[in-house]
């Protein structure tokens, strides 16, 4: 046999021979020739995009399109209609003078002298009212005016509705209310209930009275001192006992400051009433409100009880438990008792009833009162009943070297976290 046969050579001569242009592919088919009539796993987007446009995907669709927008309307019609029909938040509520203004004591007799005679007066205080008015001062607290013998510096006083005569007259002062208010400021006087002077009338025609029947026999507090000696160990403010015996009555009197200064018997209703009429008399006057002075000491316990000495106290002065050192006391007897704040809610209730009420101005009361923070509170007012306006808060009033940013924290949150809710704090400073 001759040559070689090649099988290879004659199957590519064959394949060349094919008309390839012949043969069509269906391109739906090049993987699979198979209609599918549900979703595949591995589906290419073509086939994908098919069956995203069946009836049941684009209802679907449109349904949650529809959705999500009507909840976007509908919080947005809620929005509006709460926004229209809901009550409007509160405009910040307006403060009244006593809430914003500097309160700026005056202590007439060394403040201004207008006739050459070396002490202050109530026209050498109008002479200086520009003076204060361009310090930002918007309210004046004067310093005890009332007649008086001076032994404490006008807080003993003679007559509660008269003017010392040398600080001026009564038309001195009326002009001087009047000068005041012209520059749109206020006048704000101390107020002295617990004790007078004395050598007021009042405790003249006490001591000189004879029989319960006597409208001033119980007008101050008298009790009996048997051989001498006074009924407690009650010691007074500026020390000693609080007990005086008095001669020509036959009785010892309770002053809880000098022996000149005999406690006024708040229990008495001819008491409060002379008191309330003290407070008309100068708020017709023109008066704007009052600093009640002492307050926390216008009552006492009527068991008469003797109080205990201070436990643990460091003061060395203090050892000897017959001492007669004020702060050595516990003074539960003789300060801050109940009825203290009761008479401050009276004459809160006088005033507004009285006079606000009336269209006669707003009158502002504050009082001097010492003690821990939750008794301070409640000069503030209790049992729902309005009381001062605000107690003094004096808590800065000994800063040192020694107090830095956390001890001035620490003050101030004491009476802001302490007061009742919707009250106004205060804070009194040295200038």
């Amino acid at each position: 046999m001759s040559g070689n046969y090649n099988l290879e050579e004659e199957h590519n001569a064959d394949y060349a021979k094919l008309d390839l242009s012949a043969v069509k592919i269906d391109e739906g088919q090049k993987m699979d020739n198979r209609d599918y009539a549900e979703p595949y796993a591995g589906m290419d987007k073509e086939t994908l995009l098919r069956f995203s446009q069946t009836p049941f995907w684009l209802g679907l669709r449109m349904a949650f399109i529809v959705i999500f927008w009507a909840g976007w309307l509908a919080l947005l019609v809620a929005v509006i209609g709460l926004t229209a029909i809901h009550p409007k938040c509160r405009p910040a509520p307006k403060l009244d003078w006593w809430q914003t203004s500097i309160i700026y004591q005056v202590y007439p007799r060394s403040f201004q002298d207008s006739n050459g005679d070396g002490l202050g007066d109530l026209p050498g205080i109008e002479s200086k009212l520009d003076y204060l008015k361009n310090l930002g001062i918007g309210a004046i607290w004067l310093s005890p005016i009332y007649d008086s013998p001076m032994r404490d510096f006008g807080y003993d006083v003679k007559n509660f509705t008269g003017v010392w005569p040398t600080f001026g007259t009564m038309e001195d002062f009326d002009r001087l209310v009047a000068e005041i208010h012209k520059r749109n400021m206020k006048l704000i006087m101390d107020f002295i209930p617990n004790h007078s002077s004395n050598d007021s009338e009042w405790f003249q025609k006490s001591r000189s009275a004879s029989s319960p029947n006597d409208k001033f026999y119980n007008y101050y507090v008298w009790k009996d001192c048997p051989n001498d000696q006074p009924p407690n160990n009650w010691v007074a403010v500026f020390g000693g006992s609080m007990w005086m015996n008095d001669s020509t009555r036959n009785q010892c009197y309770l002053h809880q400051f000098l022996e000149s200064q005999p406690d006024l018997n708040l229990l008495n209703p001819y008491v409060t009433d002379e008191l309330d009429n003290v407070l008309r008399f100068w708020l017709d006057r023109g008066v704007d409100g009052f600093r009640v002075d002492a307050i926390s000491h216008a009552y006492e316990d009527y068991n008469w009880q003797n109080e205990i000495p201070l436990a643990n106290t460091t003061n060395p002065m203090c050892m000897d438990t017959k001492n007669t050192l004020y702060e050595c006391w516990n003074h539960t007897y003789t300060a801050n008792l109940p009825g203290v704040f009761d008479i401050i809610n009276r004459w809160r209730y006088l005033m507004d009833e009285e006079y606000y009420r009336k269209g006669k101005g707003y009158k502002f009361m504050t009082t001097e009162a010492y003690g821990d923070i939750q008794t301070t509170m409640k000069y503030y007012g209790r049992f729902q009943s309005d009381g001062a306006n605000f107690p003094f808060n004096f808590r800065l009033l000994n800063l040192d070297r020694n107090c830095g940013g956390d001890c001035v924290h620490r003050l101030v949150d004491q009476w802001i976290s302490g007061m009742p809710p919707g009250k106004t704090a205060n804070w009194v400073v040295r200038c």
